[in-house]
């Protein structure tokens, strides 16, 4: 996957993050940020703790140390209101098994009623129809894993230049 990917969205707890580079700078980067976060996490923890055995002990002593005791009491509730850092979570593992299904008939995809636009008043396809075939040129797969969508660059032949994925119509 290194030498396709040069960016990875990784969503976590309906979140997207994306990581620039390929699948190893990946991995390494959020393995330290992991990390990172479970020290962070671990250290309040311990903070918690301890304010929270240092109120019990001495919340109700004498009138210096009940100040201290509501003083850390303070200094916990602004920790909890100002958020908390989570505990990192394992990823929950999904094995895949694609069997192989031998050549599939055209369309491999297929769209119907495609638009497409820069905003709904700027809109530049409106009701395209098209497919993916895996017969194409191209479309398979490769370095960069492009596909050639003939009915989209036909239709773009019509409207003027279009170019997919670098390529010229």
């Amino acid at each position: 996957m290194n030498g396709v990917c040069t960016n990875i969205i990784h969503m976590h707890q309906k979140k997207l993050k994306v990581y620039g580079g390929n699948y190893d700078t990946y991995v390494q980067t959020r393995s330290e940020l992991e990390e990172n976060q479970m020290k962070k996490y671990r250290w309040e923890q311990d903070q918690i703790a301890g304010m929270k055995e240092y109120i019990a002990r001495f919340g109700h002593g004498s009138a210096k140390l009940a100040r201290q005791a509501q003083s850390k009491e303070k200094t916990l509730d602004k920790m909890v209101r100002d958020g908390l850092t989570e505990k990192v979570e394992t990823d929950r593992v999904v094995h895949l098994n694609f069997e192989n299904v031998g050549k599939l008939p055209p369309p491999v995809l297929q769209f119907s009623e495609v638009s497409f636009g820069y905003s709904r008043d700027r809109v530049l396809y409106k009701g395209v129809d098209f497919g993916v075939d895996l017969d194409l040129p191209n479309s398979s797969g490769g370095p960069q894993w492009r596909w050639q969508i003939y009915a989209a660059q036909a239709y773009g032949r019509r409207l003027g230049s279009f170019g997919w994925h670098g390529q010229e119509a």
